[in-house]
């Protein structure tokens, strides 16, 4: 993987971030300098744009994020890109564990009475953007124009951020839960892309494509075939050409014989 120094660096700064912002709080449910300043600015916006952001929410929710990452891995595996399928299966599901199981209840952060450090939404939308934005370094399965690789995850991204605002919004999170949580979601989709990349994972993805890409060309060969003709049943079974009409008649004589 070429990008192997960069997703190194990610890990390490998400996982310094996520560590070093409950110093600023310190399992209190205050609000610190940074939520003090970012927080009311951002619950003014989301009042005065409440009906629109609240629309552009919805893919947030655990159905529609269920099949986006189905999505994703199906695509994957139907142009022959088994890492990718794994990195979508995997990586998504672990950054949510890891938010909801292990980092609220050790943080213990709360708002409204709920554990909210780091925000689970926006923990799983951003690992989402880091997954396109992995699988567009080298697009699974056909060409895509330069801008296009772009527009993708930066689009994701955009909606990640639509939806962490309005998690501040309605007041069940604080803007650090959001910080946190995009840096959940960032640096497991890079230490998952670390591991996959690692020699024993990369040969068994590499065999699985593989596979993938024989029963793929063995599909279309078998569906080319049942599209083509017959060409012996077009033929007589005594092996002669049919007897063609002529101006002297049916008979090949003359046609008043």
């Amino acid at each position: 993987m070429a990008a192997r120094p960069l997703a190194w660096v990610l890990t390490a700064c998400c996982a310094v971030i996520v560590a070093g912002l409950p110093v600023l709080f310190a399992r209190h449910t205050g609000l610190d300098w940074l939520d003090r300043s970012v927080d009311p600015r951002i619950q003014a916006m989301y009042r005065a744009h409440h009906d629109l952001l609240s629309r552009l929410a919805l893919p947030g929710k655990p159905i529609p994020v269920a099949t986006l990452i189905v999505i994703i891995a199906v695509t994957c595996l139907v142009t022959g890109r088994a890492n990718g399928a794994v990195l979508a299966a995997v990586a998504v599901p672990v950054a949510v564990e890891l938010t909801e199981h292990v980092l609220k209840p050790l943080v213990g952060r709360t708002k409204l009475g709920f554990l909210s450090y780091p925000s689970g939404h926006t923990t799983t939308m951003f690992a989402l953007a880091a997954v396109l934005a992995v699988l567009m370094l080298n697009p699974p399965g056909w060409a895509l124009t330069p801008v296009l690789r772009l527009i993708i995850p930066a689009a994701a991204v955009a909606l990640a951020c639509v939806i962490s605002t309005r998690v501040i919004g309605l007041g069940s999170h604080y803007f650090t839960d959001t910080i946190a949580g995009a840096a959940v979601g960032v640096g497991t989709v890079a230490a998952t892309a670390l591991v996959l990349d690692l020699p024993g994972p990369r040969r068994w993805l590499a065999a699985a494509d593989v596979r993938l890409r024989k029963l793929h060309a063995r599909r279309s060969r078998g569906a080319l075939a049942s599209t083509r003709p017959s060409t012996r049943a077009a033929l007589p079974s005594s092996g002669k050409h049919p007897a063609t009409a002529t101006e002297d008649g049916p008979t090949g004589g003359p046609a008043g014989r």
